[in-house]
């Protein structure tokens, strides 16, 4: 079964939901919700689904990851004011290693307006057991250079949604490096609406040299570029 919440509250406190045991996903949406205290689900919950969207969190909420062993699916887009790039991460957060069971992670408008670009391979280590990660509209390619060999432990991922990110909408052409450095075991890859409303440059257009990289991604059964006028040229 599903619980819902949506509104104004601020809070949960521990062992709020501790007794919901038939509870397989949670959802909070549309709220005021700043802060989740580290017992807030018990000791163990029965929930396979978490999703906080377009809340009030100003942390990612793993204080209360050590009761969620068994969540397959974590949802985490939306949060304008919550942290993935500050200077003192040096990764998405290393109690990520709880959520063993966890195998679809979403970022959606994550980091819109965050300075990602020191983030390294190291980030995503933490979750090196997720399968489907999306991180479409999301702001962690998005400032300066960023390191090639971002994805580079997460070696069981299987989809990769980049769709509507800079600074590969505006050159596509940039995307090179980053093609070249993927999960072996990607089998999706969804880099939709590179669409873009400056002067776009046949510099910045895709070739074959750009794709290279997909070459050795023999698991590669999907590729999207759609809503992407003009990336290939004319």
């Amino acid at each position: 079964t599903t619980h819902r919440l949506y509104g104004k509250f601020k809070s949960f406190d521990n062992y709020t939901f501790a007794g919901l045991r038939k509870i397989t996903e949670f959802l909070v949406c549309n709220s005021t919700l700043y802060e989740i205290n580290a017992n807030a689900f018990g000791d163990n919950t029965t929930l396979l689904k978490l999703k906080l969207i377009k809340t009030d969190l100003v942390q990612i909420p793993t204080n209360i990851f050590h009761s969620l062993i068994n969540v397959q699916e974590l949802g985490l887009s939306d949060n304008p004011k919550m942290d993935f790039c500050s200077q003192h991460m040096t990764s998405i957060g290393s109690e990520f290693r709880y959520l063993t069971a966890l195998r679809k992670l979403t970022l959606k408008y994550a980091a819109l307006y965050q300075n990602c670009s020191k983030n390294t391979a190291d980030y995503f280590k933490p979750i090196s057991q997720v399968i489907d990660l999306g991180l479409s509209h999301s702001g962690f390619l998005t400032a300066g250079q960023h390191d090639p060999k971002l994805f580079m432990h997460l070696t069981k991922l299987e989809n990769l949604s980049l769709s509507d990110v800079n600074p590969h909408k505006k050159c596509p052409r940039t995307e090179k490096e980053l093609f070249a450095n993927l999960p072996q075991t990607l089998q999706q890859l969804k880099r939709n609406d590179w669409k873009t409303y400056d002067e776009f440059k046949l510099s910045c257009t895709i070739d074959e040299e750009t794709l290279s990289g997909l070459k050795n991604l023999t698991n590669l059964k999907i590729l999207e570029f759609r809503y992407s006028e003009m990336i290939f040229g004319n």
